[in-house]
């Protein structure tokens, strides 16, 4: 019987709002809750899952990196009958809730890291990696196995870390990977007109076509933190320029979000 693994990426056009925090703290709250939950750093460029509380502790080894290599020399064999892999070579167990000692039933929380971060050559083996190459030797054929192995592994949430800015990153994790994507912002100007034109690509037509429609959660993210004031003029200013905002009251507090 197929298990109905929700994926959810984080997504913020700019660093510094708290995107990877708040992701980890979700994990753990849901974890906490009695889920089995995977967090995939998908930034490659700079990873930071693994430095969390949640992992600090494991030893990391391979992961997204390894395993997206892994499957290109599969590909180029034409003797090879399927593509296999081991979701435990690729992943840390935390062991968190053996250390809070909970007396509540918890679940189970994993990492696939963006690679194996104690290879001193890690930033090398990264400059190999050419999206356009990757997806005409297959790559959607290797995302679509990722989601299979991820829900055949029974979890029942898959959380993403996404790269900031518009890359194939973005478009992987959001589209091809997610059904929800949070999209956490700043309460500045840019990173609002970053948001905003993030939102416009999601909900376009050629992307529902392709993809279907996402659920998109709008977090406004008050970090580093700031008075009412300020939060409310900001407010005020972006219901005024971004009609969906201002119709839909879109953005909401993060500590008050809980659609998820």
């Amino acid at each position: 019987m197929k298990h109905n693994t929700k994926f959810i990426s984080f997504y913020s056009h700019k660093g510094g709002v708290g995107r990877s925090m708040t992701l980890s703290n979700v994990a753990y709250l849901l974890a906490k809750d009695g889920f089995k939950v995977c967090i995939i750093d998908f930034d490659l460029e700079a990873p930071g899952q693994h430095k969390n509380d949640l992992f600090i502790q494991n030893k990391l080894k391979k992961g997204l990196l390894e395993l997206i290599f892994h499957y290109q020399e599969y590909y180029k064999d034409e003797n090879a009958e399927s593509f296999d892999w081991d979701f435990n070579d690729y992943s840390v167990k935390s062991n968190i809730f053996d250390e809070l000692n909970t007396k509540s039933k918890t679940g189970d929380l994993y990492l696939i890291p963006s690679g194996n971060l104690n290879n001193p050559f890690y930033a090398n083996e990264l400059a190999k990696l050419d999206w356009t190459n990757f997806y005409q030797e297959g790559g959607s054929l290797f995302f679509t196995s990722l989601k299979l192995r991820l829900n055949f592994e029974k979890f029942d949430y898959v959380l993403i870390d996404s790269r900031t800015g518009f890359n194939d990153v973005f478009y992987i994790s959001t589209l091809t990977l997610a059904d929800t994507t949070v999209l956490i912002s700043g309460m500045n100007r840019q990173n609002v007109d970053g948001i905003k034109k993030a939102y416009e690509v999601l909900t376009s037509e050629k992307a529902e076509n392709i993809y279907g429609k996402k659920n998109l959660i709008l977090v406004n993210s008050p970090f580093p933190e700031l008075d009412q004031a300020t939060l409310a003029r900001r407010d005020h200013e972006i219901s005024e320029e971004w009609e969906e905002f201002k119709k839909e009251n879109i953005l909401q507090d993060v500590s008050k979000e809980n659609k998820i």
